[in-house]
């Protein structure tokens, strides 16, 4: 056992993500975080990979760089993802699953130009995680909405909406539902 490393895949160790990920040379592969840490190295998951990240309670602080997505990549656990560099933290190309109940924070309070997941592929949270950042995606504009559509949803004609880029919103996952019962008459919620 290597006392500085980060990271681990099967029974060793590495000091960086882009080392780990480096590791596998099959299709698939699991990394798990050994520790809290700042990594600044370059990690991305090739269109031909599926890579699970355990963040196993940890903490990942990105810097110079963030995590880039084209194959698939789940992220497992309750640790954290987070940066408060000028970067999207993560940019989905491909699948990306985001499972457990971990957190993906962008902190950069000077930008709204920079993600905390810049998605053009697929994302689904399969578990509790939390996603905090100015934008989500797409870039939205600021202040209120000048033009928008009405759309009631109706519960009994399925369980997932549609959204653009592949995304789906599950309307029997219980941080939704909680939002919607929450709800008073008259309010309303963006997507």
């Amino acid at each position: 056992t290597v006392v500085s490393a980060n990271y681990r895949v099967n029974d060793k160790y590495y000091l960086t993500l882009e080392e780990a990920y480096g590791s596998i040379t099959g299709t698939e592969g699991i990394i798990v975080v050994e520790k809290n840490n700042t990594d600044n190295s370059t990690f991305t998951v090739a269109s031909n990979k599926k890579i699970t990240l355990n963040t196993n309670g940890k903490t990942i602080t990105k810097t110079d760089s963030g995590l880039t997505n084209s194959g698939t990549l789940n992220i497992d656990g309750n640790g954290t993802i987070k940066t408060s560099e000028a970067i999207d933290l993560i940019i989905n190309n491909g699948t990306l699953n985001l499972n457990g109940s971990g957190a993906i924070n962008q902190e950069n309070p000077t930008s709204d130009q920079y993600n905390a997941i810049h998605n053009d592929g697929s994302v689904k949270i399969n578990g509790n995680t939390t996603i905090t950042a100015e934008l989500i995606g797409e870039e939205l504009p600021l202040g209120p909405l000048k033009t928008y559509t009405e759309y009631a949803l109706d519960f009994s004609k399925g369980d997932k909406l549609q959204l653009g880029n592949s995304t789906e919103l599950d309307l029997k996952d219980p941080t939704f539902q909680k939002l919607i019962n929450e709800l008073k008459e008259g309010e309303s919620f963006a997507i």
